[in-house]
This record gives structure tokens, C-alpha cells and sequence, in this order.
């Protein structure tokens, strides 16, 4: 999940990333159209040769005809530019506007160091040509100054080429903005109580990644929730029976019916012990809980060298104390191996089955606790000759308090929580615990464990 996260961020970052690098070119390409249209177009090669094609039809004219500007000025009519002749004294010879474009001994000197050709550099100048055989002068101002709305088509053009980004830009906000709405719609309606609260979006992007791990992170929390919800409700009911006893105890004691109170006390030490079991399962389970998903997904272990025999030895002498009135079958090989286990919690999971098997079970048969070495493992058998376990009951075999149809679950109150927990110490210990039941001939759990645990 933390790599898919990781690499569902990477394609987020380069996703934001060329979108913004997209922007930037759209961006420079307005800018450049932008910069086309207010050009000066009097700096384009082909207006400069225009206007040096102009001048010698003009400096031909002027030098044949010097006191007659009426063909020069016809000349310049047809020109789509304000212009302008003086001859080599700045007097005027014929002009196309009116006023005549100015011009002065100053700006004729500043043309002579321009090697006689001036373009202008703003949009207010004129551009100026000195003609080589008349050496009049030719002034003449670019078209684009004489646009007096140049300005309004520029603003017009900027803001097309905005509307343009932004309609662009709108799907890529919305396909982005949705879904984090529904992310944090969901997100407050899981903050307000709604365990049932769901993103919906099964996009597959990097959005979606994000969103189905939110959706996995609510599934584990109202399975969370839930169980710890069911857990309550079935230890409450554990614990009623064995208290309504004692209660029934304490009042015929207190009634004075000595002999009634004599027989209910043998039960009430039995209550005892069971209530005593059920908190410390109940107990070690929420160890597990609160440090699971750490140290790879394990709760800690209090790892110790310790014989199986020795474990079996504890377990047989803890069933026989727990269960004086039943037979117990122990058989262990001559070199039993030393584990690197938990010393405590295997045998609460060797005990927890032991406990079953005298549950579901018949007073008359025996318990049967075989230890046996298979490979890198050790395994515990325990098999019991009761009423066996249905088919359609295995796979709930090991949920904490299930309960089936069949006369065990009636009689007995279901699984309770000795096999689940059972279960979650094998795991961490890094084996497996498997059962194989058939009706009315019992059961048998197989705990196997690797003789090292690093």
C-alpha cells in the first residue's frame, strides 16, 4: 500500500507539473501572437525594400522635375503611408498628408549620421530615407501609428487568448476538484459517525488511488469498530452466567441454607477460574490489537529458549488442575527440540486448545496432546472425540464468540474467544493452525511453529 501510494503521488506531481508546463506554453505562444500584431512592421525586410523601391521612383522624379511637385505628390497618393518629400535645402515638394510630415536642419543631421536611413523606433516617429541622386529627403510615418485603435485590438486579443486558457483549463479543475469533493464529503461524514461513509469513485488515476485507499481505510475501520462493538456485547454475555451462579450462591449463603450454598460454592470456584480465563484472554487480545501493524504487522514476542516438551509438560499439568474429571493422553518423541518462542503465550494458545477439546466434548472420552517434529517445525496436536464441528461452521472456525446451529453452539454458547486468540499468537509466532473435524467423531487442531523465530 505505501509503494502505491508512493507512485500514485509521483503521478500526481508530474501530472500538476506538465499541466503547468502547458500553461506556459500556451501562455508563450499568446504572447508571441500578441507581439506579432504590434510589431512595428517597418522593421520587416520586405517594408524596407518597398520603401528603398519607392525611393528611387522618387529621387528620379525629384531630380528631373526639382520645382515641380505635382507628379511627386500624385506618386505619393498611392502610397498606403503618410509621406512626405523636402528637397536637400528641407524645403517641401510635395506631400500625400496634411498636415505635411515635419521636418528640421536637426533631424537632416542626424539622418546624415544614420548613413542616410532612419527607421523609426516608436510608435509617435518617422522613418526618414535620403535619396542618393536628388538628395532630397523622404519622410514617412508606418501605417501602425496611424491605428488609433490598436490598443483596443491588443486588450481584445489578450482577452481571448485568456477565455481560451480558461475554458481549457475548466475540465482538467473539475475531473481534479470533484473527486477531492467527495473525498472530503466522505471524509466528514466518516468524522461525524457514519461508518458506512464511501468515496464512490472508482476513477483510474491517481484521484482514484487515492480515493480507494481511503475506502480501505474506512473498511478497517468500521471492521474495527464492529468487532470491538460485537467483542463487548459477547463478553457481556460470558460474563453473565457464571455471575447470575455466584449470585444465587451468595444469597442462599446469606439465607442461611448452608448445605445449597456448600453445593453452589464448588461451582462458584469454577466461575471463578472461567471468568479469570476470560480476562486474560480478553486482555491478551488487546495486546494484540494495539500493537498490531507494527514490527511488520507482529505485536512484540518475549522471545526466550524454551524445551516443547516442556511447554506440553505445563500445559498437561494446567488441564489436569482446570479438569481433575477428564483423561488426558500425552505423548511427546524422546529428543524433544528447543523453540525460540514466547514461552507464555504458545502454551496460552496450547491451553486454549486443550480447553475446547474439554468443552465440546464428552466427560468419558480423552483428550488427546501429541507432540510432534516435521521438518524446520514443531507441531502441537490436540484432538478431542466429541461432537465435531459441520462444514459450514469451519470457515468461522476461529472469529471470536461465532455461533452455529448445531447442539455445541446451543449447549455451550459458540466458539467464544480461546481459538481466534489462539489463532493470533500461531500467526505471530509465524506458523499456522489448522483444524480438521468430522461430526460426531471430533476434532483436531494442528499448532505448528518454526523452532526459530528471529
Amino acid at each position: 500500500m505505501k509503494n502505491r501510494l508512493r507512485r500514485a503521488g509521483s503521478r500526481l506531481f508530474w501530472r500538476i507539473y506538465m499541466h503547468g508546463i502547458g500553461l506556459l506554453v500556451l501562455t508563450s505562444v499568446a504572447v508571441v501572437t500578441v507581439g506579432q500584431f504590434i510589431r512595428p512592421i517597418d522593421s520587416h525586410p520586405r517594408h524596407r525594400r518597398s520603401i528603398t523601391l519607392l525611393a528611387e521612383r522618387l529621387d528620379h522624379l525629384v531630380a528631373e522635375m526639382p520645382r515641380d511637385g505635382s507628379r511627386v505628390k500624385v506618386l505619393l497618393e498611392s502610397l498606403p503611408v503618410d509621406a512626405t518629400v523636402y528637397d536637400v535645402n528641407d524645403t517641401m515638394v510635395a506631400s500625400n498628408c496634411d498636415p505635411p510630415l515635419p521636418w528640421s536642419a536637426e533631424q537632416h543631421a542626424m539622418l546624415d549620421r544614420n548613413a542616410g536611413f532612419q527607421l523609426p523606433q516608436k510608435p509617435d516617429a518617422i522613418g526618414a530615407m535620403t535619396l542618393s541622386r536628388s538628395y532630397a529627403v523622404l519622410v514617412w510615418k508606418p501605417p501602425w501609428s496611424q491605428d488609433e485603435d490598436r490598443w483596443r485590438r491588443i486588450v481584445t486579443i489578450i482577452l481571448v487568448m485568456l477565455s481560451i486558457l480558461t475554458i481549457v483549463s475548466l475540465p482538467l479543475a473539475r475531473r481534479i476538484a470533484n473527486p477531492i469533493d467527495s473525498l472530503i464529503a466522505a471524509a466528514q461524514r466518516l468524522g461525524s459517525g457514519d461508518l458506512r461513509s464511501r468515496t464512490g469513485i472508482t476513477s483510474r488515476d491517481d484521484i482514484g488511488d487515492l480515493a480507494r485507499a481511503f475506502d480501505e481505510m474506512a473498511d478497517r475501520i468500521e471492521h474495527l469498530l464492529r468487532s470491538e462493538k460485537e467483542m463487548l456485547a459477547n463478553v457481556s454475555h460470558e460474563l453473565r452466567t457464571p455471575l447470575a451462579r455466584m449470585r444465587v450462591a451468595l444469597e442462599l449463603a446469606g439465607e442461611g441454607d448452608s448445605v445449597a450454598a456448600k453445593r453452589y460454592m464448588g461451582e462458584v470456584a469454577t466461575d471463578i477460574g472461567e471468568l479469570e480465563r476470560l480476562v486474560e484472554d480478553v486482555l491478551t487480545t488487546a495486546r494484540f490489537e494495539l500493537t498490531d501493524g507494527r514490527d511488520g504487522g507482529l505485536p512484540p514476542l518475549r522471545l526466550e529458549h524454551v524445551g516443547s516438551d516442556a511447554i506440553v509438560r505445563e500445559a498437561a499439568s494446567r488441564f489436569a488442575t482446570a479438569h481433575p474429571q477428564r483423561k488426558l493422553d500425552v505423548q511427546t518423541p524422546t529428543a524433544a527440540p528447543v523453540l525460540k518462542a514466547d514461552r507464555v503465550l504458545l502454551r496460552r494458545a496450547v491451553d486454549n486448545l486443550l480447553d475446547n477439546a474439554a468443552k465440546y466434548s464428552d466427560t468419558e472420552t480423552t483428550v488427546e496432546l501429541r507432540l510432534l517434529l516435521e521438518g524446520a517445525n514443531v507441531v502441537f496436536t490436540v484432538r478431542d472425540h466429541g461432537v465435531g464441528i459441520p462444514a459450514s461452521d469451519m470457515e468461522n472456525l476461529f472469529t471470536p464468540f461465532f455461533r452455529g446451529d448445531r447442539s455445541r453452539s446451543r449447549v455451550t454458547g459458540g466458539f467464544g474467544l480461546g481459538l481466534a486468540l489462539a489463532r493470533r499468537i500461531v500467526e505471530a509466532h509465524r506458523g499456522t493452525l489448522t483444524a480438521h473435524s468430522k461430526l460426531n467423531e471430533g476434532t483436531t487442531f494442528s499448532l505448528s511453529v518454526p523452532v526459530h523465530i528471529e
